[in-house]
């Protein structure tokens, strides 16, 4: 959901308008909810997302990567497939020598 918690409407001695942030407030965050009901449900699929190279030397990557949209909130899936050899040795030779060196 996307709305305003807090906002400030000012008057001329510069005291706070109740009323006016009030009414902002709940016309704006009603117009939002009616906007969002207003978007249909849909999904779309990633087949083979880019991997970080770090990612590959743990041994997974990304297989999918699922962003669905739907009423009021978006839900993001991922699945993983497993790597045999990373794609960059080198990469991964750094890599897990921080992650070793790392509490030292």
């Amino acid at each position: 959901m996307f709305e305003i918690a807090d906002i400030k409407v000012l008057n001329s001695q510069e005291e706070s308008q109740t009323m006016e942030e009030m009414l902002i407030k709940s016309g704006f965050n009603m117009q939002m909810e009616q906007l969002i009901n207003m978007v249909p449900p849909f999904s779309h699929v990633m087949s083979d997302p880019p991997t970080p190279k770090e990612m590959e030397c743990l041994g997974f990557k990304f297989a999918e990567f699922d962003v669905i949209f739907k009423k009021g909130f978006v839900e993001l899936n991922t699945s993983y497939k497993k790597v045999e050899e990373p794609s960059d040795p080198e990469v991964c030779r750094g890599f897990l020598d921080a992650l070793r060196q790392g509490p030292q």
